[in-house]
């Protein structure tokens, strides 16, 4: 999903469907938690990528960097997450 391993290879739109269905699905749950701004969301996917793709490469099948999610997740959301207007920071 996220490699291209066979150069020129482009997936038909049949099998790409898929992709885009999930992914307006993570983009609609994250609108229910009012986080909208499409540079958040696909911020979102390349650290869901990047911590997949080295889950992938060094453990398959583990667990290495399961412990590292709870801080990604914090990190991301203190990022984007909606700040007061009064309080100088973005709204």
């Amino acid at each position: 999903m996220f490699q291209r391993p066979m150069p020129g290879f482009e997936p038909s739109p049949e099998a790409y469907a898929s992709s885009v269905e999930t992914f307006e699905g993570l983009r609609r749950r994250f609108a229910t938690r009012g986080v909208e701004n499409p540079e958040a969301i696909e911020l979102w996917t390349f650290l869901m990528t990047g911590i997949s793709a080295r889950q992938v490469a060094n453990d398959p099948g583990g667990d290495r960097y399961a412990h590292q999610l709870e801080p990604l997740v914090d990190m991301y959301l203190t990022y984007v997450r909606p700040r007061s207007p009064r309080k100088g920071r973005r709204a």
